[in-house]
């Protein structure tokens, strides 16, 4: 049996749930004491915490919660240290917080939660040991929100079923709440066409319009703004983009077609680009022409059928513009390739000699030319680790992998100096091969091979 570590982080972000929805927040606000901390491109203010959790725990698409979590887990788990090891008992774990506490958190429910989630992320999620610490976690988290009650709890507008952890609901939270990253939205739009177009007055201390928070109505003025009645022209105008969308749904399906084939066929290449340039167009107009005819009623049924026609709009736009960004990667990778050759020359000193093999790290391993048996040998001898091997000639469209790797091995018998450079610079701790072998790994490790 392997004792490779694949997380769960589903079911991680469902187990913190269960104990409590703030559990998370709580969490971040503890191992992130400083605001300026830039892992998220973002000052983590209370506000901007809050949208972190959210964003987590609620899985909004269009976000890389999941990236998110594993930075977060990372940074407890360093903080934890060796003290607080999975394979200690309840009544250990109790007696080190106690008697020496070392965690940096001010509430004691804190000790227990950072813990409870080190062993979520060794995907142990039951057992005696676990199943205590979620009980003092539940009952020291209650006794906390008792005790210091929350001067605002935190809020979501829930918007209809079909909208649920979409772009326009994360949209219309955003904008309601006025999280930070959204005031250019404010800033673009004059709140005097907002005044003309709904009859209402719009205060700039208070940022409302009539006492109606400032972030509805621009919600409204983007969404809904040029509706006008036309309940007989509606029927025929859905009908018409069910058929568009029909066409649309069948040129993608060939797209996808295209895409086994564009790496080595330019003329499949420039028939996916113009396709991708006559959908751009057609959604184009296809929104214009809805925009303009469809009735600002109260018709349900029509409401919900509008709102599929946007998610279905966003996602052809998503899909066209990924499908564009695969297309200019595998034209770079083709022209990097060139520069592969063998036994590549590095004039850089390598990373120093470690005392001791790396435990529950994801390792990338770039170039050279590896047999199955050598690989076998590696992932043996790293048995405690995610690891992957990258072949040299597909190492720009595995990009992200190398990018998110904790450990990076470059493979100087088969690769290119321009992956080097660029990988070089890169987080994961980064370290030279010159032979494709385990023994070449062994030297970095270990004193003796």
């Amino acid at each position: 049996m392997s004792n490779k570590i694949k997380r769960d982080y589903q079911r991680i972000i469902d187990e913190l749930t269960l104990i409590d929805a703030s559990l998370l927040k709580s969490i971040i606000s503890n191992i992130y004491p400083e605001v300026n901390s830039s892992e998220f491109g973002m000052p983590l203010t209370p506000k901007n915490i809050n949208l972190l959790a959210y964003i987590i725990v609620n899985r909004v698409r269009g976000h890389n919660y999941i990236n998110h979590l594993k930075k977060i887990i990372k940074r407890n788990n360093y903080l934890l240290d060796r003290e607080y090891s999975v394979d200690k008992s309840f009544d250990e774990i109790e007696d080190i917080i106690h008697k020496n506490p070392k965690l940096i958190g001010l509430k004691l429910s804190d000790h227990y939660s950072q813990i409870l989630l080190r062993f979520f992320s060794h995907n142990i999620f039951q057992g005696n040991t676990v199943n205590r610490l979620k009980g003092v976690c539940k009952e020291l988290f209650l006794q906390y929100l008792i005790t210091n009650p929350k001067e605002e709890e935190d809020k979501k507008i829930m918007l209809s079923e079909n909208l649920r952890g979409s772009n326009i609901d994360v949209f219309f939270n955003s904008l309601f709440y006025e999280y930070p990253g959204f005031e250019k939205y404010f800033e673009q739009t004059n709140p005097e066409d907002i005044e003309l177009g709904y009859f209402c007055k719009y205060d700039k201390e208070k940022k409302t319009f009539y006492d109606v928070k400032r972030g509805i109505m621009y919600f409204l003025f983007r969404y809904f703004d040029n509706f006008f009645a036309a309940k007989s022209f509606v029927a025929t105008l859905i009908e018409k983009q069910t058929e568009v969308l029909k066409e649309i749904f069948e040129e993608k399906e060939k797209l996808a077609k295209f895409r086994e084939y564009y790496f080595t066929d330019k003329d499949k290449l420039l028939l996916i680009k113009k396709a991708n340039k006559k959908l751009k167009k057609e959604n184009k107009r296809l929104n214009t022409q809805v925009l303009k005819r469809i009735d600002k009623s109260n018709n349900i049924e029509l409401e919900n059928r509008v709102h599929n026609l946007e998610k279905d709009k966003y996602y052809l736009q998503s899909r066209i513009e990924k499908m564009e960004e695969q297309i200019a990667v595998f034209e770079e990778e083709k022209k990097l390739n060139k520069e592969l050759q063998e036994n590549v020359e590095i004039k850089e000193e390598d990373k120093k000699e470690v005392a001791e093999l790396p435990e529950y790290q994801n390792i990338v391993i770039m170039g050279g030319r590896w047999t199955s048996n050598h690989r076998k040998e590696v992932t043996e001898y790293l048995a405690n680790n995610e690891v992957e091997f990258i072949d040299a000639d597909k190492t720009l469209r595995h990009w992200d992998r190398i990018k998110n790797a904790d450990m990076i091995f470059y493979d100087t018998s088969y690769n290119a100096h321009s992956y080097y450079y660029k990988a070089k610079k890169l987080a994961g701790e980064f370290y030279h091969l010159s032979s494709s072998n385990v023994n070449e790994m062994k030297k970095i490790f270990e004193i003796d091979i």
